[in-house]
């Protein structure tokens, strides 16, 4: 429906339809994120506030047909005439540019997403899901959950498709609300681990893994210059909707 409200706004013909479908769709994600606490609620409150302009600007026509139920005009909010050839033929070039931006540009990446989480893996070696960080040590020195250290790591996520996150603070990672995420790789020949910076090639980190038992994985690599050896017990977790108190600003902004 956001993509449905975009593409109407692109039209002049449709731009009042599309201002309309906006709000609707755009006063729904706000509710959505002001009951459940996600984080993006000042961004998703001007994208509202953006709407409801599009529609005022348009405010006479639509109370004459809906409200006074009288005709009206066509609307001449977004005629614009270009006099000159070059002006006529930069629209056109700015039309393609920002379609291919918009919507040719981001279809392609999440295609490729689709592809990567739909792939079969040849030899499923480390399960997906949620692991609790039940031993964290560094050069040797175990560092307990209750120490706040941007080093510690507190849970990790493998998600289909070879994307991941660590509740972390370190800056290896790239950082959201309070998580580090990268996209990873098992390589099956060497036992190994291989997390990479999100949808980029740099490797951020090797980690050689062992399976001790069906629920654990004891990872090892070098971060850096410092030697690790997590160990990981799989969890089932549950993710609720309504676990924290409401906040206007969101974790990584507190």
């Amino acid at each position: 429906m956001e993509t449905l409200a975009g593409l109407l706004l692109i039209y002049r013909r449709t731009a009042t339809l599309g201002a309309l479908v906006a709000t609707g769709v755009f006063l729904n994600v706000l509710m959505l994120n002001l009951s459940y606490d996600i984080p993006v609620k000042l961004f998703s409150i001007q994208i509202v506030l953006s709407s409801l302009y599009l529609v005022i600007n348009d405010q006479n026509r639509l109370i004459r047909f809906f409200i006074l139920n009288k005709q009206t005009s066509p609307s001449v909010l977004y005629t614009y005439s270009f006099k000159r050839r070059w002006m006529r033929l930069a629209v056109i070039l700015l039309k393609i540019g920002f379609i291919v931006v918009a919507l040719i540009l981001p279809f392609r990446g999440a295609m490729k997403q689709y592809k990567a989480m739909q792939a079969p893996a040849p030899r499923q070696l480390i399960q997906t899901g949620f692991y609790d960080v039940i031993h964290f040590v560094v050069n040797k020195d175990t560092i307990p959950p209750s120490y706040k250290n941007d080093r510690r790591w507190g849970d990790l996520v493998l998600d289909a498709g070879g994307l991941g996150s660590i509740r972390t603070t370190d800056t290896l990672f790239s950082q959201w609300y309070g998580r580090g995420y990268f996209d990873y790789e098992i390589d099956s020949l060497k036992d190994s681990l291989i997390l990479s910076v999100p949808f980029e090639a740099p490797i951020l980190l090797t980690m050689h893994f062992e399976l001790l038992d069906s629920n654990t994985v004891r990872l090892q690599g070098v971060r850096k210059k410092d030697t690790l050896l997590v160990d990981l017990m799989k969890s089932n977790h549950h993710f609720q909707l309504t676990d924290k108190q409401f906040h206007w600003l969101s974790e990584r902004n507190r």
